[in-house]
């Protein structure tokens, strides 16, 4: 979404796959909600470069779970990459019939962040899930932050999903360009499925909360309630408490909150329970 705009927001979700257990979980979820916008949902499955040049040099070894030692070969990592494609092709396929949505799969070459980046340039929507996360926790927070916080278009964060259709969305508003979509996505979200709406409105006095709320109550039609917190003037602890004491099933902030910087995000990552939707263009 690289306008500020209440129609049609995200024609083209993408989401990277790769077939393994967190992956197929995190396309779910991106189904779920390609369904409940109405949009194409686009399977990207990045045959990993830096893997293949670790196994094409001479005396690369795996280590298996069981403690035996093979020699890498090139040409069985290149198959087992084609079938894994091959699995996550017909997972996108299986997940697309059953919610009716229209999709495409895509396979490219390359780093996986890197490629999804590039991808995500002529998406309206970028879903990061653990397929695009390092081995370690710490590292694939600091990534993951780094891939949302430059990415040009909207990111959905998806490590955490489960059970979240039941739960309230939660939108942070702070006055600026985005605030509109933040509204008019919760709306379409939380009226498909059936749930409430938590604003959190960070404002330089009570007289810009209140116009922020008020922006916000017109694009809320189709939802049973509102809950209403505000942080005047704004402070990014106090955000944050708010954000960790949620149970909410989705998390929408705007790439021109404070928030929403690399070192902003990830504290929002770190606190959220839920996925976390970043809108906006970083231009």
């Amino acid at each position: 979404m690289n306008e500020a705009t209440t129609t049609d927001p995200f024609q083209r979700i993408l989401v990277g796959v790769d077939a393994s257990a967190g992956s197929l979980s995190a396309l779910e979820a991106a189904a779920g909600l390609a369904a409940e916008l109405h949009s194409e949902l686009i399977g990207l499955f990045v045959e990993d470069d830096d893997l293949l040049s670790l196994a094409g040099l001479p005396f690369s070894q795996e280590v298996t779970l069981t403690g035996s030692v093979r020699s890498l070969d090139p040409a069985q990592i290149e198959q087992e990459m084609k079938h894994r494609a091959t699995a996550a092709r017909r997972a996108l396929q299986r997940v697309a019939e059953q919610r009716r949505l229209r999709w495409n799969f895509q396979v490219v070459r390359g780093r996986v962040t890197r490629e999804l980046s590039a991808a995500a340039d002529r998406m309206d929507l970028l879903c990061v899930g653990p397929c695009a996360r390092p081995a370690t926790r710490r590292g694939s927070r600091g990534e993951t932050a780094r891939l949302v916080s430059q990415a040009r278009g909207a990111v959905l964060y998806l490590e955490r999903h489960a059970e979240a259709r039941s739960k309230p969305v939660m939108a942070l508003l702070n006055g600026g360009a985005y605030d509109r979509d933040a509204a008019e996505i919760c709306n379409r979200v939380a009226g498909a499925r059936g749930g409430d709406v938590v604003l959190v409105i960070r404002a330089e006095d009570e007289k810009q909360a209140g116009q922020i709320l008020d922006m916000a109550r017109q694009r809320l039609g189709s939802v049973r309630s509102v809950k209403v917190s505000t942080v005047v003037p704004p402070d990014r602890q106090a955000i944050l408490r708010l954000v960790r004491s949620a149970e909410t099933g989705l998390l929408v902030t705007a790439a021109d909150a404070d928030l929403a910087t690399e070192e902003g995000l990830g504290a929002v990552i770190e606190a959220a329970d839920c996925p976390v939707l970043v809108l906006g263009s970083r231009e």
